[in-house]
């Protein structure tokens, strides 16, 4: 079927461009060099589309029309002279295509009759399974890495076992610090916030957020220790650096790359331990992995977050089409199935199937008779062959 689209695009690069000197030396039963307008005709009534019409409001996209079916026309000629059209296996495909084909014309048809409203059906599963629609969480992680070797898996660990233990006493002390720290800035204010003290009531309107001398919310406090630890000397950087053996242990073991949330339960234990970190500089204990020992380091995240309805329409508008096609594929196969209990003349039907044989190429012939004096014993055997791999 010719299609509005340059499906012959390969071919048309080889086709001579239809200039006005080349329309001027036609006769009036020719539409364009190597085109009669009988081709034309015969064409258009074996392959009808929709967008015939067009080409009669608009000369340009008739023009391009014509230039398709100029390759068209050219690949018919070729394929008749080398008698391609004839061979069994060239037949078979040629049917099994326009078997396709009505096929997606019955389905595209009987669906469109039914006029849905695609949108509206999108929007129902929306809002009825809105915490499925939500973006998945991304994470960048750093890691220390010590490969499992043979007979020295329990030295490995002991060691990793150590890095970790120092990992722990160094946040323990960190945030001890923090918690002295922010004790001691709440009574400081406490102290100006005194009966009798003339400006314990005043703010100064000058003094940006960070002069205020208010203790920060737990989130911000959360955010601003770790970012004063990175002002620190960062030990977890430092061992990863000396003791990883990881790809990534020259850059204090931090990965770069977004890491997406799984979408199901996954077995890994190192991406399931990963994405149970919740707080930047929160690090694991020592993961026995496939290929080694892991202790990891939540260094940054971006939360999931539900999404709207217009970000995702378009996904759901297409799984709903998807969808509505297999459905109906599946109806019209159950529909067009030969019942159980058909009536068949077997001999007719062997007799006309003789007659197709006869007639066929030599080379093609699949000697049936051999096939069927096979015993059901001998078939077995074949088959069991087949699957030995014989």
């Amino acid at each position: 079927m010719i299609k509005p689209v340059c499906f012959w695009g390969a071919i048309l690069l080889s086709a001579p461009v239809l200039s006005f000197a080349d329309a001027m030396t036609l006769d009036n039963d020719t539409i364009a060099s190597g085109i009669a307008a009988q081709d034309l005709r015969i064409g258009l009534d074996s392959n009808f589309t929709p967008y015939l019409g067009k080409l009669l409001a608009n000369p340009a996209e008739r023009k391009d029309f014509i230039r398709q079916f100029y390759a068209f026309h050219a690949l018919e000629q070729r394929a008749g002279q080398l008698t391609l059209a004839e061979l069994e296996q060239v037949k078979a495909e040629l049917a099994l295509r326009r078997s396709e084909i009505l096929r997606d014309a019955v389905i595209k048809h009987e669906l469109e009759a039914r006029d849905l409203d695609i949108e509206a059906l999108a929007r129902e599963r929306y809002t009825v399974n809105k915490e499925k629609y939500q973006t998945r969480r991304r994470i960048k992680i750093a890691q220390i890495f010590m490969a499992k070797k043979d007979g020295q898996e329990a030295e490995v660990r002991q060691k990793m076992e150590g890095l970790l233990k120092q990992l722990e006493d160094d946040n323990l002390r960190h945030y001890q610090e923090t918690e002295a720290r922010q004790a001691a800035e709440a009574e400081q204010v406490t102290e100006k916030q005194k009966p009798g003290q003339a400006d314990s009531g005043k703010v100064d309107a000058t003094a940006t957020p960070s002069d205020e001398r208010a203790g920060p919310s737990p989130d911000v406090a959360t955010d601003t220790t770790e970012d004063n630890k990175k002002t620190e000397t960062d030990l977890f950087a430092e061992l990863a650096t000396q003791y990883s053996e990881g790809a990534n242990a020259p850059l204090g073991g931090f990965d770069s790359r977004w890491l997406l949330q799984p979408t199901k339960e996954m077995n890994d234990p190192v991406i399931k331990a990963a994405f149970e970190l919740l707080r930047r500089g929160e690090i694991t204990g020592v993961i026995d992995g496939k290929n080694g020992y892991h202790i990891l380091r939540l260094m940054d995240y971006v939360p999931n977050r539900q999404q709207t309805f217009d970000e995702v329409k378009g996904a759901i508008m297409s799984s709903i089409k998807e969808s509505l096609w297999r459905e109906k594929s599946k109806e019209l196969a159950q529909e067009l199935q030969a019942p159980k209990d058909m009536a068949i003349n077997d001999e007719l039907a062997k007799k006309i199937i003789t007659e197709v044989y006869d007639r066929r190429d030599p080379s093609l012939k699949q000697q049936p008779a051999a096939v069927e004096s096979r015993t059901d014993a001998e078939s077995e055997v074949s088959e069991l062959a087949i699957d030995r791999g014989s």
